[in-house]
């Protein structure tokens, strides 16, 4: 083991450590990094340093360094100096291996049928289209989203994805006929210009599992261009939720509202669920003192709470388990939905119910779910929360509802 690769563990690259040597096994140490460095271990990364009969370890972005008690003092002091005006904190433990499961090996899924190890990688792409749906996957681009989760950027407009460079995929559409000029407000050019491209869009959401579609729906790009891409997901069997912002009447037009309700009717085609935001609920009641800005942050942040959801309920998991095909099942009929976001600390059926009526009073989603058929929830529950719960959520969803047939998952 070089200096190198204990500068590695204490993030500090020009440390100048003294590693004895004696009784040492690069081998080992190989072997062990190896370990470390494949693990499966969701919860920690990290990579270990052996000195003769010594650990010392630095889990992954933290900012703390573990050392085993058996770690001998001259050692401990270098570790010491080094770590001054470093910001790291230095502990202490036992067992160190408290920390880092580096000595369990995966053996990973495997098919009942035949044994082989069985892997399947998930794939989300957040595709945002046009002015509007630019603007959310910027604001989404700053957040940490999973390995899995790919965000991508179309439009017809050129100066408006180079108005972005934190988000790594852009790409201009048209661009033989538009020169990256934009669509200027018509549906029709930018129709024109995303079927222009339909091989290239199917390259850019090839082998995604799920496809969030992100637009704003009433001018040019994003009215026109979305079912275009919705469409070309649909016949890829890739499940498509499309995320839409509506205009404010009052602000942008009867007209512009219109071709709006027109964009969102050729989208609900192709999409397996859509739900929408609108302005003027975005705007509230309070318009005088409402700063346009703080309203499209506070939308973008709604986006943000539905994508960070959607994505943690189908590969974290919760208490009461939805997979991938609850998911696909809910978005079985082409339909709106409405995502709520509900906090509860009294667990009878009323209070359920006045939580979710108020969230929805709350909410930015002009969706009347009196009629609907089916409805998807995940619970996040501690140790202090009665099974009741379960039961009186059920409830609480079907009296508001009014329905007897609604299917809970």
């Amino acid at each position: 083991m070089n200096n190198k690769s204990l500068d590695r563990v204490l993030n500090t690259p020009d440390s100048n450590f003294e590693i004895p040597k004696a009784g040492y096994s690069n081998k080992k140490a190989n072997y062990v990094e190896n370990r470390i460095q494949n693990s499966h271990d969701s919860q920690f990364a990290a990579e270990t340093i052996y000195v003769p009969q010594q650990k010392i370890t630095q889990l992954a972005n933290s900012n703390r360094v573990f050392i085993d008690e058996e770690v001998n003092e001259p050692t401990k002091k270098i570790i010491e100096d080094s770590s001054k005006n470093r910001n790291i904190r230095l502990e202490v433990t036992k067992n160190i291996t408290d920390y880092i499961p580096y000595d369990r090996k995966d053996e990973g899924v495997r098919v009942l049928s035949d044994g082989k190890i069985f892997d399947k990688k998930f794939s989300v792409k957040i595709l945002g289209i046009g002015g509007a749906g630019n603007n959310i996957v910027k604001y989404l681009s700053q957040s940490q989203w999973p390995d899995f989760v790919k965000i991508i950027a179309l439009n017809t407009d050129f100066n408006a994805l180079n108005r972005m460079p934190n988000v790594k995929e852009r790409y201009v559409i048209g661009h033989e006929k538009l020169n990256g000029n934009g669509a200027g407000g018509d549906p029709k050019i930018a129709q024109s210009a995303a079927e222009e491209d339909a091989e290239q869009i199917k390259k850019a959401i090839s082998g995604a599992d799920i496809l969030l579609l992100i637009a704003g729906l009433g001018k040019g790009t994003g009215t026109g261009a979305a079912p275009v891409i919705a469409k070309i997901a649909s016949e890829m069997n890739i499940l498509t939720v499309g995320l839409f912002n509506l205009p404010s009447i009052g602000a942008e037009g009867k007209k512009i509202y219109s071709t709006a309700l027109s964009g969102l009717e050729n989208l609900q085609r192709y999409c397996n669920g859509f739900t929408a935001i609108a302005n003027d609920r975005v705007i509230g009641i309070d318009r005088e003192r409402t700063s346009i800005k703080r309203a499209y942050d506070d939308a973008n942040e709604y986006f943000k709470v539905i994508v960070s959801e959607f994505i943690e309920m189908i590969t974290i998991g919760a208490d009461v388990n939805v997979d991938f095909s609850d998911i696909k099942n809910f978005f079985t009929d082409n339909n709106g939905f409405i995502f709520l976001k509900v906090n509860v600390s009294d667990y009878t059926k009323d209070s359920i119910k006045k939580s979710i009526e108020d969230a929805i009073k709350q909410g930015y989603i002009d969706i009347d779910i009196r009629e609907s058929s089916n409805a998807l929830y995940n619970l996040k529950i501690n140790d202090n929360v009665p099974s009741i719960v379960l039961e009186n959520a059920r409830a609480a969803l079907k009296d508001i509802v009014k329905s007897s047939d609604l299917s809970v998952v």
